[in-house]
């Protein structure tokens, strides 16, 4: 179940990627709101390479694994 979640977070990352692009190259598109947008998928990306390897799958694990540090 947990590959299964990962590759539908991945597309749906990927697809945000391609969204980016279409953004960046807008004449119209606040660059301050690309830079946020960076740093979410950045974030994103950082939790859930961070659950790929758990060990032990317990609450406490878990949560620890994605909380913001």
């Amino acid at each position: 179940m947990l590959g299964a979640t990962n590759h539908i977070l991945r597309n749906h990352l990927q697809n945000m990627l391609s969204f980016r692009d279409e953004a960046e190259h807008s004449k119209d598109f606040d660059k301050d709101v690309l830079k946020l947008y960076d740093q979410m998928i950045d974030t994103t990306v950082a939790q859930i390479r961070n659950l790929e390897n758990i060990q032990e799958p317990n609450k406490a694990n878990i949560e620890d694994r994605y909380r913001p540090k």
